[in-house]
């Protein structure tokens, strides 16, 4: 009974922790940008802190769908869509980073 109770709060707290870095992760990404990309262009838009950035990307996570796929479950590969949901954030400001230094 407390080895199941354990489990399920070990869970619980592994999702916490993958919402937490996948929100934070993904607010630095947006903060970054904004400034490289779109204060540039528009000077006189607001500045937005980190915070701010966090908070926007929980908002926008609210319309975010996934479209169901048809494939059975043996077939599919679930590591590699863990590993991309873990790299996508700082591949995405490398990128970003990049296009920033040498391009803009």
């Amino acid at each position: 009974m407390l080895e199941a109770l354990l489990l399920i709060l070990g869970g619980l707290l592994l999702i916490a922790i993958a919402l937490v870095y996948g929100v934070f992760a993904w607010g630095i990404v947006m903060y970054e940008f904004w400034n490289w990309f779109v204060l540039p262009v528009f000077p006189t838009l607001p500045h937005v802190t980190i915070v701010q950035c966090v908070g926007l990307m929980l908002f926008i996570g609210l319309f975010h769908t996934d479209i169901p796929q048809v494939i059975k479950k043996e077939y599919r590969d679930e590591s590699m869509h863990n590993w991309m949901t873990v790299l996508a954030p700082p591949v995405a400001l490398l990128v970003g980073w990049l296009i920033h230094v040498f391009v803009v």
